[in-house]
């Protein structure tokens, strides 16, 4: 966008009181991290940090395997990445806000339609999946209680 409008100082769009950045916008803005605080909670890995490169860096060094935490934390991740960047578009383009319960609450309903859509084995950890997000297991998948 800089280069479109080189003289126009583009401000955040979710805060507006600093720069317009990628690494602003995931996750150093007020709004974003709230909503990155938020949803932390329902992680594994609730220790990952709170800047994107950091964070991709960290879930990196963990192989990629059939653990339901494992997918847990990655679809954690690219959701609040696409929907932090839908809103900013959003708001740039359509002029529309959502809050920040709004926006927490469609990345959780997006993570859920996620889980109910795999495969799940009768364990521990996806019990606790299942319970931290409202779930329950039903044979081989979750499902809505």
């Amino acid at each position: 966008m800089k280069k479109w409008m080189p003289q126009q100082v583009l401000s955040c769009s979710l805060c507006g009181k600093v720069n317009d950045s990628i690494n602003h916008l995931f996750f150093q803005c007020e709004y974003s991290d709230q909503i990155w605080r938020n949803l932390k909670k329902k992680l594994i890995f609730r220790g990952l940090p709170n800047r994107l490169d950091d964070i991709i860096s960290m879930l990196s060094r963990y192989p990629y395997t059939s653990n339901i935490w494992n997918f847990v934390n990655r679809v954690l991740l690219a959701s609040c990445v696409y929907f932090l960047w839908q809103e900013r578009n959003s708001r740039l383009f359509k002029k529309r806000k959502r809050s920040v319960n709004e926006l927490e609450n469609v990345i959780q309903d997006h993570i859920k339609m996620k889980l109910m859509l795999i495969k799940v084995k009768n364990s521990s950890a996806v019990k606790a999946v299942a319970s931290l997000w409202n779930l329950q297991l039903s044979a081989d998948r979750l499902v809505l209680k």
